[in-house]
């Protein structure tokens, strides 16, 4: 058996030991082996507590030691799937979320409805007949939803036709709104989108996908959605703007992506709640220009690769 091959058994003995992948990394290192930065990021971050920018920034790092590394190698070397840390990401932004909240909007934070129960979550993906995301379904157990369209918050922010805050869908909303969009459909074949506007990202230029889970609606004909179905190029579980159920652009790469940009914009005052609406600092440059410097001091690179199934749930999600 080989020195690495020995490495890989032990974890597998013993998948909790940290001190075996830290010796491992010290041995990958000396053989110039880019993996040693995966080992070193993810115990780095396991170790650091939720909720902060700099955990995000070790995500980020995390992310980008990964890119590129061989799926295989990482199933085996890993102490937890991308599932654990996808859930971590959208829990740890809405921490940060909440923390704005707390000193700046408190009665908003107050009104935020409870996290749904794993049962709830469950059923909600049974009548959906998919698997949500792991971020998804840990936002879920955060906060379900953000009090309805008609009088929850505008939270969530969106900005295709211009700058506005929508309301998150409940787990009851999302599966009625998705179940209505198959009713319209009637069992017919997914048809081609109807927009004439251009498609921007790796989305299938369709309109009403089944595998297209509305998470918000504004009130009118628009949604953001989880699409479990990307264009090559795409990522499972990325978000997704809809006009009208055709679709016309990828927003983030995941739902946690778009909440730790919430948070990054709350956190510099780019964006702020007057009123209980959230509005842009800068309405004239828009939402996503006055959030380049935060983007960059994140140091995210566009896109960053993961190497397995984002929707893997091996192991539990934080909290």
């Amino acid at each position: 058996m080989s020195d690495e091959a020995a490495f890989l058994a032990a974890i597998r003995a013993a998948p909790d030991d940290n001190t075996t992948r830290l010796v491992y990394a010290d041995w990958l290192a000396e053989s110039g082996r880019a993996e040693a930065a995966f080992l070193r990021a993810e115990h780095e971050l396991a170790a650091l507590p939720l909720g902060n920018l700099r955990w995000h920034r070790g995500f980020a790092g995390l992310r980008q030691a990964a890119a590129g590394l061989p799926p295989e190698w990482c199933q085996a070397a890993r102490r937890y799937p991308p599932s654990h840390w996808l859930a971590a990401a959208a829990r740890s932004a809405w921490t940060r979320i909440e923390a704005v909240l707390r000193a700046t909007a408190p009665d908003l934070l107050a009104a935020l409805p409870a996290g749904a129960s794993p049962e709830a979550i469950a059923a909600a993906e049974r009548r959906l007949g998919v698997e949500l995301p792991a971020d998804v379904r840990e936002s879920y157990a955060v906060h379900d939803g953000s009090g309805g369209v008609d009088h929850g918050a505008g939270i969530i922010p969106t900005e295709y036709y211009g700058f506005m805050g929508v309301a998150l869908h409940s787990l009851d909303e999302m599966v009625r709104e998705w179940q209505m969009w198959q009713e319209w459909r009637g069992g017919q074949p997914v048809e081609p989108r109807s927009s004439f506007l251009p498609l921007e990202g790796p989305v299938k230029a369709e309109r009403s996908n089944p595998r297209w889970v509305p998470v918000t609606w504004d009130g009118g004909g628009c949604n953001l959605g989880i699409d479990l179905d990307p264009a090559p190029g795409g990522v499972p579980g990325q978000v997704i703007f809809l006009d009208h159920l055709n679709s016309m652009c990828v927003v983030a790469e995941g739902w946690w992506a778009l909440l730790e940009r919430l948070a990054a914009g709350l956190e510099a005052g780019r964006l702020r709640f007057e009123a209980g609406e959230l509005v842009a600092a800068d309405a004239e440059a828009g939402y996503t220009a006055a959030l380049e410097s935060l983007i960059a001091d994140l140091k995210h690179a566009e896109p960053l690769s993961w190497p397995t199934d984002l929707s893997n749930n091996e192991a539990p999600g934080p909290g």
